[in-house]
Order: C-alpha cells, then structure tokens, then sequence
C-alpha cells in the first residue's frame, strides 16, 4: 500500500470541515477503525493488485464483523 501523509491530513481536514455533510465520515474518523490507502491509477494492474493485497490483509485483521465496521478509504492519484 501507498501512503501519503498529505492525502489523509487533506481527507480528514475535509471531513472535520463544518461545510462537509457526511456525520458517517466523522464517525469512522473517530472509531479508531479507518484505514487510508493511496494507489497510483484507477483500474492498473499495480494499483489493483495492491488493494487486492491491502484487502487481504485487513481481512485477517479484522475477522469479526460484531467487533464493529472498518473503513477503508482509497484514493488514487491519477484516473
């Protein structure tokens, strides 16, 4: 997985913005269960098999779905 310090500072500052409408955005920002990932471009091999590792791995992870949701916010760099 790619990660970008700059790409989640953005997303959370967005989030926590009074403008931004989403309560559920907020909510997984303070559940302690938000996982970020940054790929390079939309629909490339590399890209996909990364998130397709990353999803593997949170999968493991994350067994129980009753311990609560995980979020996993994916952002890619170019379309």
């Amino acid at each position: 997985m790619l990660y970008w310090p700059d790409h989640l500072f953005m997303f959370r500052n967005n989030v926590f913005d009074s403008w931004f409408p989403c309560i559920d955005a907020r909510s997984a920002q303070n559940s302690g269960k938000m996982k970020f990932g940054t790929y390079s471009a939309l629909g490339s091999e590399p890209s996909a098999q990364s998130l397709r590792d990353e999803l593997s791995f949170l999968s493991r992870i994350y067994k129980s779905p009753s311990a609560g949701p995980l979020f996993f916010v994916v952002m890619f760099e170019q379309q």
